[in-house]
């Protein structure tokens, strides 16, 4: 009697953890993915917040430097006025509110980003991937595809500045207010910008829009066109776009933002550096045919050893 009591409680714990593993299962397979319009508005809320930390950050460092203003001229409201008027205008002023605001949004976003997105990744995961980005072959990858779509980027600059030479004149003036003498202003624009919108564009906002949808080109265009519209200036807009493209394709395809900020910041630090080379040779189209040839040459080379390597 005994052991047949024994028998049916065993099979009855049996049937029951076989229905809660069905259940379970069933759970997972009908558990829906948020929906694309959705992701699209956290997508669109994430640039919203990282202008709304860009405009915080650069109105705290302003207030500071107002309220030293006040201290030193305190009798004086005229001569008040006056610095606060030269200030607005003062490159080593902006060129550190600019520093600021790119520290700021570097913080902000790599909490945002790794709370909300890499911090789900598993160790196995995270390995694989490790594994896959830290290489030589795609450091120089990154690197020879940055200096290749630098020279894409520049031929549309002409475009926009052809037909439209308000909005190239109106880049240059927002340029001109950075003092690229400046260390600070060199590391804000080479390393800390680049971090910063990569973690926003290629981290957080595509991470929302990768939970809503497997389609890749979805994730990648609307990245994209966010990134764009984020520069607020015309001639930006337009020239990062196919820049944006790429970045959001090796996000994809590395399953990282490592990649995409490799070419960011190689893409910007040798835009800061063609900026004081000689103008007769980057006004020179034998010059950037030359560097976008090499680049491809050598990015070709190199895909078609690791491709003679799988083969072998």
């Amino acid at each position: 009697m005994e052991m047949t009591n024994m028998s049916e409680n065993t099979e009855t714990i049996k049937t029951t953890i076989e229905e809660s593993v069905e259940e379970t299962i069933e759970n997972v397979k009908t558990k829906k993915k948020p929906s694309l319009v959705a992701a699209i508005i956290f997508a669109v809320l994430a640039m919203l917040a990282f202008l709304a930390v860009q405009i915080v950050a650069t109105f705290a460092y302003s207030t500071i430097e107002g309220a030293k203003l006040l201290a030193q001229y305190a009798d004086d409201i005229e001569g008040y006025s006056l610095a606060i008027m030269s200030r607005a205008s003062d490159q080593t002023f902006l060129s550190m509110a600019t520093a600021i605001a790119e520290i700021a949004l570097c913080i902000v976003f790599a909490l945002w980003y790794y709370f909300g997105f890499a911090r789900k990744t598993s160790k196995e995961e995270r390995k694989e991937i490790n594994s896959n980005v830290f290489k030589v072959s795609v450091l120089l990858k990154m690197i020879f595809l940055a200096l290749g779509f630098y020279v894409i980027d520049i031929f549309i600059a002409n475009l926009v500045a052809l037909f439209s030479p308000d909005a190239a004149a109106l880049f240059e003036d927002t340029m001109g207010l950075l003092d690229f003498n400046m260390p600070i202003t060199v590391i804000a624009v080479t390393i800390l910008a680049p971090i910063a919108e990569e973690l926003c564009f290629r981290g957080v906002a595509f991470g929302f829009l990768k939970k809503a949808t497997s389609n890749k080109w979805v994730v990648i265009l609307v990245t994209a066109a966010l990134f764009a519209i984020m520069h607020l200036n015309l001639m930006q807009s337009l020239y990062v776009i196919p820049l944006a493209i790429i970045m959001g394709y090796v996000t994809y395809k590395y399953q990282s933002v490592l990649p995409s900020m490799t070419i960011h910041v190689v893409n910007n630090l040798f835009s800061v550096c063609s900026a004081n080379l000689p103008e007769a040779l980057t006004s020179s189209f034998a010059y950037y045919f030359l560097l976008m040839a090499v680049s491809f040459f050598m990015l070709a080379f190199i895909l078609f050893r690791e491709n003679k390597v799988k083969n072998a």
